[in-house]
């Protein structure tokens, strides 16, 4: 009796980390289908619900689900860029002054 060839296990595709979308470079990355969502979490320490935010109202209430974040702001990030000066703070209100912001 001559043997049955043995299914051979589908291989996943490789995902990709996500790039931003055009137009939206400046303001967020937008992860696209099949991106690796948890190698984008890892990067920058934020984890969503929805990886694509709404911009309007209407948007947020078709989601159907309430929007929310979970942010790491403790976590380790080799790469971080340190300034080595004081921050800049209103002499009013006490807000810090984004030191990467062009005023």
């Amino acid at each position: 009796q001559p043997q049955q060839p043995q299914p051979q296990p589908q291989q996943q595709p490789q995902r990709q980390p996500p790039q931003p979308q055009p137009g939206l470079a400046r303001l967020a990355v937008q992860p696209g289908p099949g991106s690796d969502f948890e190698a984008y979490e890892r990067s920058s320490g934020v984890r969503l619900p929805w990886h694509v935010w709404p911009s309007t109202a209407a948007g947020a209430d078709a989601l159907g689900a309430p929007l929310g974040l979970l942010y790491s702001p403790m976590r380790t990030i080799p790469q971080l860029l340190r300034l080595q000066q004081e921050p800049t703070r209103c002499s009013h209100c006490g807000a810090v002054l984004n030191p990467f912001s062009s005023v």
